[in-house]
């Protein structure tokens, strides 16, 4: 088995094959724990999710038993307990296999008619897209687990963004800020009514390019309906997110097994228009991944408009059987002697206008929608802008929220707020013990890195 980790933590990019007994090794603060870690989440993730997947199964085929009288009777007559039958029925498509199950089971039954009935439900219900049952599933465990960290900070004084300017960016005791960036449906779906059930104030950064044109993303109906509770306020995180190409080193390939969200962020290196997960998700597979950094913090490289024809014109004619370390080396020598014919060096004048434009076409939408004027920027994928932030500052930016995890003083730094990720956590009981006393040893380092920087 052949694993790949990008843009996790340390790690922007670990190929790792599991085969045997897998040692990881190296040293000091090079990404072990981070590269185990995701290991572990990965496998346990799975596993999870697939019982979870049969259970749902289970259930479906069980609520199915009593929906109507005639499927109460069966039941009454039935050697088997419901749950019992169902944990049997569940996953089989096979017509045959099932009606001879369901009479097994209930030998006195006399009507074929109804067995027919209930072997088409349950093929129905265990020809359910294994996709939507898998979303579904972690959605649910992203509330759970989302609802467990709104329950234990709800007696925590809670601001938006917009709120900071009267406090002059200076906070009261026992206080938090919550965030999150791009602008995803599953904020209005699943984040939302937790908040407001809880009554917690939180801020969205916006990609505004997407917003009521991707379903991936919120429309501006929702985002109204969340400012206008006045708990969610809305801020700036460029128009379109895009990427940058800051080294032409190949370092893999796009596959079915890569991140759908990987892809999203990338496509739009090698296309135009918004990335449709039915339709486009397979166009980039095979295309070499590059480092990538966001659109406003480097000049970097553009794919020419030709890029993929030729890429792919020139990988077709190599030999199928060679290895994805003979293909890296193979295009790694062809982009080096062929740069010009390959990418766009993106030029400083180009760059600023990138700049410019993505910053004030986000806060002209935001604007305009809204009726507020946004002034905080949070950095895409926290990759800091190369030039000097007051370049920024002249774009109506006043504070800058960063990826970079760390703790904040209750006087806030306007030029680079911290932040720490419920997703850094392993459990439930770390999170708690990291924001309560610094017992981890995750805390306990983010504290030394503050306390000497400060």
């Amino acid at each position: 088995m052949e694993l790949k980790i990008t843009n996790v933590g340390k790690i922007s990019l670990a190929e790792i094959e599991i085969k045997g007994l897998t040692i990881i090794a190296g040293p000091n603060a090079t990404g072990k724990s981070t590269v185990s870690r995701s290991l572990f989440a990965m496998f346990h993730s799975f596993s999870k999710i697939s019982d979870k997947i049969t259970l749902e199964k289970i259930y479906a085929i069980q609520k199915m038993f009593f929906s109507s009288n005639k499927h109460f009777e069966f039941m009454l007559t039935c050697q088997l307990q419901p749950r019992e039958l169902a944990a049997i029925l569940a996953g089989d498509v096979d017509k045959n296999r099932i009606n001879k199950t369901l009479h097994n089971s209930n030998p006195t039954l006399e009507s074929s008619e109804l067995v027919e009935e209930l072997s088409d439900d349950i093929i129905k219900i265990n020809s359910t897209s294994e996709e939507l049952l898998h979303r579904e599933i972690v959605a649910e465990i992203f509330i759970d687990e989302f609802k467990e960290h709104i329950k234990w900070i709800k007696d925590k004084k809670t601001f938006k963004m917009e709120e900071l300017k009267n406090l002059n960016y200076t906070l009261p005791q026992n206080s938090i800020l919550i965030t999150f960036d791009d602008g995803y449906k599953n904020n209005y779906t699943l984040a939302f009514p937790i908040l407001k059930k809880y009554n917690m104030k939180a801020t969205i950064f916006l990609n505004t390019k997407f917003i009521g044109e991707d379903e991936a993303y919120l429309n501006w109906d929702e985002i109204k309906e969340m400012y206008q509770s006045g708990l969610i306020d809305f801020q700036l995180h460029t128009h379109s997110h895009q990427l940058t190409i800051k080294d032409i080193k190949v370092l893999a390939f796009y596959s079915n097994e890569s991140s759908p969200y990987f892809k999203r962020e990338s496509y739009n290196l090698f296309f135009e228009g918004n990335y449709d997960e039915k339709k486009d998700m397979e166009n980039l597979n095979g295309l070499p991944v590059f480092k990538l950094r966001s659109k406003i913090s480097i000049p970097g490289y553009r794919p020419k408009k030709d890029f993929v024809q030729k890429y792919r014109n020139i990988t077709q004619l190599q030999e199928n059987n060679k290895s994805e370390k003979e293909k890296k080396e193979f295009l790694n020598r062809l982009f080096k002697e062929k740069q010009n014919e390959f990418f766009d060096k993106i030029s400083e004048e180009e760059f600023r206008k990138n700049v410019e434009f993505e910053i004030l076409e986000n806060k002209r939408i935001i604007q305009e929608k809204l009726g507020k004027t946004p002034d905080c920027l949070a950095y895409p994928w926290g990759h800091r802008y190369k030039g000097n932030r007051e370049d920024i500052r002249k774009l109506g930016v006043d504070v800058f929220i960063t990826t970079r995890k760390g703790v904040n003083s209750l006087k806030l730094n306007k030029n680079w707020i911290y932040r720490v990720s419920g997703d850094d956590f392993e459990s439930f009981d770390e999170f708690k013990r990291e924001l309560t006393d610094g017992s981890g040893a995750y805390y306990r380092k983010l504290r030394n890195i503050f306390v000497k920087k400060h």
